[in-house]
């Protein structure tokens, strides 16, 4: 399996002749300015599909630029090809996270569980935004609900086991939560004794 699997950015531009890459981020700059080598995957439409590993020279802010030069792209029209291009790196080389921070992909897939009585929910199918991150959790049936990813209404995140929970205030979630699915998953007639 390839380890370049961290998505960090997309190639949008070039400043100057000296072949400066600009990016738009996909992440947090403080994560990733450590990067030593990255992946560049491109577009779909693009025939044949390319990769191109390649190592960092520098990473650097630039008023509100994000610029990336890497070695071996001496000059612009050796960085031109790349428009449009995917930038991935090692999650090894990102700046590990903080105690109250969570991969993207490792939020997705995760058990959701309702609060006060514990049950099962459903599951984490997506996240949407960036610094203000919305949790889209579908239920058994399949429904989606948009759940805003604050400490208040999700005060529990274990990647380790695989569940959230999350506090269902009045019209988050719908009322009519399955009581006979306990913590366990188990849809038994005896748990709803």
């Amino acid at each position: 399996m390839d380890s370049f699997n961290s998505k960090i950015a997309k190639i949008v531009g070039f400043k100057g002749l000296k072949g400066d890459i600009k990016l738009s981020l996909e992440t947090d700059f403080d994560l990733i300015c450590g990067i030593k080598s990255v992946k560049l995957t491109a577009p779909i439409s693009a025939l044949p599909a390319e990769s191109i590993n390649a190592r960092v020279d520098r990473l650097y802010c630039e008023g509100r630029l994000v610029l990336l030069k890497l070695k071996g792209f001496a000059d612009r029209t050796a960085c031109e090809k790349l428009l449009g291009y995917t930038v991935y790196t090692e999650k090894e080389q990102l700046r590990a996270l903080d105690e109250d921070e969570w991969w993207i992909d490792d939020l997705i897939g995760l058990t959701v569980y309702i609060r006060h009585p514990l049950k099962i929910f459903g599951k984490v199918s997506t996240v949407y935004g960036d610094s203000n991150m919305t949790l889209a959790v579908c239920d058994k049936a399949g429904k989606e609900y948009l759940v805003p990813f604050v400490k208040a209404l999700v005060p529990v995140v274990n990647i380790a086991e695989g569940r959230i929970e999350i506090e269902n205030i009045p019209g988050l979630l719908d009322e009519s939560v399955d009581d006979s699915v306990d913590e366990s998953g188990d849809d038994s007639e005896e748990d709803q004794e």
